[in-house]
């Protein structure tokens, strides 16, 4: 209540038109709430939210970021209690709409719009939900952010941020279990972004995927009963066996026993022949390189002076690498560090997701997409396929 009070007197102070100042209390804001976890009563809420949707209307652009995730914070969990709020934030021209448009060329701008729009699709135990229209402008909304590309001059973190908002308010839409993917293309597209999602940024993958997967189509039934499936297989299998059997015993058995005495006399000959060879090539080499014959070694450790110089005098030339070559810089390190955190986020977001969208539709309706996550082992020069069995064998991220 302490913090409630303080933000609401902090806003009180500030008149919109001080811009510097509303920045700096929305901060305040976004901090204070995301830190302690206040939880604010429906009066404070009431105020902040009114005044935080004020600022968005009047205050200039540069300031929106602040104001979004200052916004953002306030209606997480408290999406019941901002119904009154709703035309202005998701209505035909609600603020949250303008600024999450794929037209918005702010990206920043259009993640902290995405991010509050998750944290108003958080679904509260007993307490209304969203009305139909706007959770599926909300769903739309998500799914366009996910079928969007990167473009050159859009940073790689923030755009993994991105991602990660969308995909987080398509699992909180899918887990308050008022939303039914009932459509076949809207299923579709959304399986299809989060099988590309699921290895974004995976090393040595590039996942093209079409804009909608369709239901594969089942397999056809066998009419035949099982007793007379197995009868005919055995039948087969006994013609196959006598027919070996009538072939081989053409073949007289002195002239079978020379020819593969005489192919193993030669397999042998031929093995150890190739192997006396490889033999004598390294140990030649051995001899001729003191780095690589032991005898040396131990010769020069106890003859000649231990130091640097006959240290790296044994070495190739390629392997001596100055300190100044071999190190590179902590910063570049640590933004490729963290971009492959961001990376695996996505990833991970992407299969909660997909679990939730399990959850939500029905087993039959699933089983026609399955080959598309777990598919058949391929047939003989086929290319292989990714799969969720890939992400367990190549993805470096445990979590993930």
């Amino acid at each position: 209540q302490d913090v409630c009070a303080l933000l609401v007197q902090a806003c009180q102070l500030v008149h919109l038109s001080q811009e510097h100042l509303v920045n700096k209390v929305c901060q305040l804001i976004h901090h204070l709430l995301n830190r302690f976890q206040v939880v604010v009563d429906e009066q404070n809420l009431d105020f902040l939210l009114s005044y935080s949707i004020s600022a968005l209307k009047q205050c200039s652009s540069w300031t929106h970021t602040e104001i979004l995730q200052a916004l953002a914070a306030l209606l997480y969990n408290n999406g019941p209690n901002c119904q009154k709020y709703l035309p202005d934030l998701l209505g035909k021209s609600g603020l949250l709409v303008q600024f999450s448009d794929l037209a918005q060329p702010d990206v920043e701008l259009r993640r902290a719009a995405v991010h509050s729009m998750a944290n108003l699709c958080l679904s509260v135990p007993g307490q209304p939900y969203l009305d139909e229209s706007y959770r599926s402008l909300c769903f739309q909304t998500f799914l366009n952010v996910l079928q969007s590309s990167k473009t050159s001059d859009v940073d790689d973190i923030t755009f993994c941020m991105l991602l990660q908002n969308a995909l987080k308010g398509i699992q909180l839409l899918l887990n308050g279990g008022k939303m039914k993917l009932m459509q076949t293309d809207q299923l579709g597209s959304l399986l299809a972004v989060l099988k590309k999602c699921m290895f974004y940024g995976l090393p040595g993958l590039n996942v093209e995927m079409p804009a909608v997967l369709y239901p594969a189509p089942l397999p056809q039934y066998d009419g035949r009963s099982p007793v007379k499936q197995e009868q005919s297989e055995l039948s087969t299998i006994k013609q196959t066996g006598t027919r070996r059997k009538k072939s081989k015993g053409k073949q007289k058995k002195g002239q079978l026993g020379e020819e593969v005495k005489e192919e193993l006399e030669s397999d042998v000959g031929d093995g150890a022949i190739h192997a006396v060879d490889i033999f004598q090539l390294r140990s030649g080499d051995a001899q001729n390189n003191p780095c690589l014959n032991p005898w040396n070694r131990t010769l020069d450790a106890a003859y000649m002076p231990a130091g640097k110089d006959h240290l790296t005098s044994c070495c190739p030339s390629w392997k001596r690498i100055s300190s100044s070559e071999s190190e590179y810089s902590d910063a570049e390190g640590g933004i490729q560090s963290k971009m492959r955190s961001y990376q695996a986020k996505v990833r991970q977001g992407a299969l909660a997701c997909f679990l939730s969208t399990i959850k939500s539709i029905e087993k039959k309706v699933l089983y026609g997409y399955w080959s598309a996550f777990v598919p058949d082992t391929p047939g003989i020069g086929s290319p292989q396929s990714v799969s969720l069995m890939t992400i367990a064998l190549k993805d470096p991220s445990p979590k993930v």
